[in-house]
Formats: structure tokens, C-alpha cells, sequence
């Protein structure tokens, strides 16, 4: 809402203000997993990682995230306040693996690709010349490293009570700096991957009282400040329904990768019927693969449409000549943190595909075991939840068509 800064400083230098933000969200939101546990749910932080977080306010983030905490090998956590930086310090205590320091995000003092892990969550729009901050994060950050930046929406709560207040004057000022509708773009000139998750919630209040003192916090809205606080409640009240007044959120977050490769798998669930019940092709790989079931599927090959990768790799595997069924498509898209390739996505394309009177020869090289299953037995043998998705999909799909 303010990128000036000393209207920054002085916003921050006491936790007051923030902690009336923090806690009308603890107290109302509709998603009950609440913002700090999506963001974590959704870090990727291995054991023995060097983090920084910049702007991490009153730390109050980190609680019941202490086990991820320790994980790290080293980790500095940082704000733009002395003040603050107390506040953390209080709140988290002393931590073998754990430094507190002020750092200007515009002025980072690392040498360059030193940490695995940068994370900036609500604060970059805060940022007076946010393309610095950007260059001295994208150098502090290893290579292979992970930047990863929450914010808001430009259709969220200031934006709401600016429409309920405008006969007072009440505008929406918050910073457009940096949003969930500019992030991307904005990522993008540093960041070779940049993906966007949205967190959806709402606040449900129930005592106007809170949502008062949320407004009179918002620093950079100082034309609500001059609105008599009974003439704000009056307004919230007015809006209730049935005693409860309900604000749109707009929140979520930023993963950006330095540089990173682009994998991609295609091939099909295949099917077939024996004496009417319909029966799906499971694969078995080799050597460490031979635990897992799953469905025919390979790397494409340069020049190859989805579809021919499909049916190549069906044939390789299998020994089918399949006919691939119009309206069908699954794709699974993650990056490969868990093979310590965290900035390497994987996308998986499959297909639906159907054969008749046809003997299943199993690729010696590639799958140890090829076996006709219903529905359900497929649905047991699957250990990955994706292609226990896509089979249900898949099974749904075809239950519409007949």
C-alpha cells in the first residue's frame, strides 16, 4: 500500500499495525488451513538448504513450521526494521542454525549464488525500486535455487472497502506494484520459470469492531483514518447478512526458477474388453521401477506430435496397435525437487486408447510385466496419486460416453 521508505519504516517499526492485519485474518477467513500453512505446504525446503527470508515481519509465520526451520543448514531471517527484527528474535529465540539481520532487499550483503532457498512474502510491492530488489535476489540466488514471493490481488479486501466507503472519500490506494495480475510478467525478466498458485478464502466477520480496527491499520489509506470510527461500523453493519459480513480475499504466491528444463512424457491409458468388462493395461517397470505399477508412457521425441509419442511409446511397451479415443487428455505438471532437480518440471500427457484381439508383448528392456486389471484391482495396484486421478478420469469418462 506504501513504497516510500520512511512511510515503510515507520508502518513497520512497532508490530501493532501488523498484528491487526494477522489477526483478522486468524480470526475470520473461510479457508481454515489458513495462508501460512498454504505457503508452507507449498516450499520445498531439503535438509541442510541455506535460506533467506527477506521481510519476514514478526516471524509469526514461522510457528508450528519449527521442524522445517531446523532443517534448514543455515537460514538468516531478515526485515527492513530494526524493530521488527527484534520482534522475530523474541518470538522464535535462539536457534544454533539461525541468524536475524536487517537487509535492504535492494542492497543484499551475500557474494552472489549463495543461498538455495530466497523468500520474500507481502513486501515486495513495499519495495521503492523493486527491479534492484529483484537483480540482488536473482544474485544471491544459487543456479539451481528457489525464489519464492507471496502476495495480494488487486480484487481483495482493499478494493472492497474502498467501494463500500467511496461516498466518504475512501479510494482504493494499495499498491499496484507488485499483484498476483503482474507478478508473472514482472518475475519474468529475471526468472526463466515463473508459476503462479492462488490461495482461495475470505473473512466471514461477525463483529464489525475487528474489521474497524483492520481499516484504521492500513497505513497507506490514510483517508479512512479521518472517517468517525461509528460512521464505519454503521457502514459494516448495513452491509451484514444475516450477522455476518463477508470480504473477498485475493492471495497467493510466486515459485520462480533461475534456469531449468522442460520434460515431457506422453502416452495413454489403454483398455480393452473381456466377456464385457472393461479391463485396463498395467505396466510393471524394471530394477528399482519393478514395485510400481502404472500406464505405457515415454519421452518425446524431437518433431513428434503428443499423440504419435503416444501411440510410439504404446506400441514399444506393450505391443499394441491402439486407437486413441477423441475428448481425452490428463496432464501432470511438477518439478523434480524430490531428485534434486527442483528447477526441472516434468510434465506428463496421457491419452485414452482402446485395442481389440491383441496379445500384450512386454518391452524386455523397459517393463518387466504387463496385466489386464478392472477398475478397481488397477485402482489398487497404483501407488501414485496422479494415476490413481487419472485413471478415475479416465473411468468416468468412458462411464458417460456408454
Amino acid at each position: 500500500m506504501i513504497n516510500n521508505e520512511k512511510d515503510v519504516k515507520d508502518q513497520y517499526a512497532k508490530a501493532d499495525r501488523l498484528n491487526t492485519r494477522i489477526s483478522i485474518h486468524d480470526k475470520y477467513s473461510t479457508n481454515k488451513m489458513g495462508f501460512a500453512n498454504w505457503i508452507y505446504s507449498n516450499y520445498r525446503i531439503l535438509e541442510g538448504m541455506k535460506v533467506l527470508e527477506l521481510g519476514c515481519g514478526t516471524g509469526s509465520m514461522w510457528k508450528g513450521h519449527e521442524a522445517l526451520l531446523d532443517a534448514c543448514g543455515e537460514i538468516i531471517l531478515s526485515d527492513f526494521s530494526e524493530g521488527m527484527v527484534e520482534t522475530i528474535r523474541t518470538n522464535l529465540g535462539s536457534r544454533p542454525n539461525t541468524q536475524y539481520r536487517v537487509i535492504d532487499i535492494q542492497d543484499i550483503p551475500y557474494e552472489d549464488e549463495t543461498f538455495d532457498v530466497v523468500i520474500a512474502n507481502m513486501m515486495l510491492y513495499h519495495v521503492p525500486d523493486l527491479d534492484q530488489g529483484l537483480r540482488e535476489v536473482r544474485r544471491v540466488l544459487k543456479k539451481t535455487g528457489v525464489f519464492y514471493t507471496a502476495t495480494y490481488g488487486e480484487h481483495g479486501i482493499v478494493e472492497y472497502l474502498a467501494s463500500l466507503l467511496g461516498e466518504y472519500g475512501v479510494k482504493d490506494t494499495a499498491s499496484k506494484a507488485f499483484t498476483l495480475q503482474n507478478g508473472s510478467e514482472i518475475l519474468g525478466k529475471y526468472f526463466s520459470k515463473v508459476e503462479m498458485l492462488r490461495y482461495e478464502d475470505g473473512l466471514a466477520v461477525t463483529d464489525v469492531d475487528d474489521l474497524v480496527d483492520y481499516a484504521y491499520s492500513l497505513g497507506g489509506m490514510t483517508s479512512l483514518t479521518q472517517i468517525p470510527r461509528e460512521t464505519l461500523r454503521e457502514v459494516f453493519l448495513r452491509n451484514m447478512k444475516d450477522g455476518v459480513l463477508s470480504v473477498p480475499k485475493e492471495y497467493g504466491m510466486f515459485v520462480a526458477r533461475p534456469v531449468g528444463r522442460d520434460e515431457k512424457s506422453c502416452g495413454a491409458i489403454v483398455f480393452t474388453y473381456e466377456n464385457g468388462v472393461r479391463k485396463y493395461v498395467m505396466t510393471r517397470g524394471t530394477g528399482i521401477y519393478q514395485a510400481f505399477c502404472g500406464f505405457p508412457k515415454g519421452h518425446m521425441e524431437a518433431g513428434e506430435t503428443e499423440q504419435e509419442t503416444a501411440l510410439r511409446e504404446v506400441k514399444e511397451e506393450t505391443g499394441l496397435d491402439v486407437v486413441l479415443i477423441d475428448g481425452f487428455r490428463v496432464v501432470d505438471e511438477h518439478f523434480l525437487a524430490r531428485e534434486g532437480r527442483p528447477n526441472d518440471k516434468k510434465t506428463n500427457v496421457h491419452f485414452l486408447a482402446e485395442y481389440h484381439d491383441q496379445e500384450l508383448k512386454a518391452q524386455a528392456s523397459e517393463i518387466s510385466e504387463l496385466v489386464l486389471m478392472n477398475y478397481e484391482d488397477a485402482m489398487q495396484s497404483l501407488t501414485s496419486e496422479e494415476s490413481k486421478r487419472e485413471l478415475a478420469a479416465a473411468e468416468r469418462f468412458l462411464n458417460d460416453k456408454h
